[in-house]
């Protein structure tokens, strides 16, 4: 049939670690067949790895050595891989976690945790790539805050060109949320997070996604499923929690 044509010709990734390193694997035909294992990596520690897929392109980051986030890019789908490039670097033993990668485009965004949670310093910090991930700008942190005890945690990072934004769970100035951060310009500059709706206590999950200009919204608190929709990328205007 026409739509097992179609699922035949999707092309799926995977990447995880074994033996000390991180593979990475390639089907062009829904998942029936495989190609060999290829590593990404070698002589360094790898921990959580992502991977954004958009056609032929094809980018993974993850955390090296527990000091860094590095990248590696592909543009013919995953036979070949450009060489690692370092995204953002930490003093050893600075706490580091849960890097994301998205794109759009030849632009790449990556937002990762850095600083130190039992402190109440952890933040979300943010990098931009305009090359399709063969270089990548001074990080960013994503949403700065006048209080040191500020703590943010399980963002969600989406973009659309020029546009990006970031969903976050934080205790901030204006009170505990969800909170947004945009960028108009590729990464440059980032809005001060702004808080949406209400305090919100005990999120495990937040998560973001869009359809055209639509932006989505949506967290996991006290076994409930809350989510919020923005009629623009910009994220000017959002509707109240539901």
């Amino acid at each position: 049939s026409a739509a097992s044509d179609v699922y035949k010709r999707q092309q799926l990734h995977n990447v995880w670690i074994e033996g000390g390193a991180l593979q990475h694997r390639v089907s062009v035909d829904g998942g029936e067949n495989w190609s060999a294992i290829q590593a990404l990596t070698s002589g360094d520690t790898p921990s959580e790895p992502q991977i954004t897929v958009a056609g032929s392109a094809v980018t993974v980051v993850w955390i090296r050595d527990g000091n860094g986030v590095v990248s590696r890019s592909s543009s013919d789908g995953g036979v070949t891989f450009a060489p690692a490039v370092p995204v953002s670097s930490v003093a050893a033993g600075q706490f580091l976690a849960r890097p994301l990668v998205v794109q759009s485009g030849d632009r790449r965004y990556c937002a990762w945790l850095q600083g130190n949670p039992s402190l109440g310093g952890q933040r979300v910090w943010v990098a931009a790539s305009s090359t399709a991930g063969a270089t990548w700008a001074a990080p960013k942190v994503a949403s700065n805050s006048t209080l040191p005890s500020t703590f943010q945690r399980s963002h969600s990072i989406g973009c659309d060109g020029l546009v990006a934004w970031l969903a976050y769970h934080s205790a901030d100035a204006q009170g505990t949320g969800i909170y947004t951060s945009r960028s108009d310009d590729g990464g440059l500059l980032w809005t001060q997070g702004a808080r949406r709706g209400a305090e919100v206590g005990g999120v495990t999950d937040v998560l973001t996604c869009h359809d055209g200009d639509r932006v989505f919204l949506v967290w996991a608190a006290n076994g409930q499923l809350g989510y919020m929709i923005s009629e623009n990328l910009s994220l000017i205007h959002i509707s109240e929690p539901t």
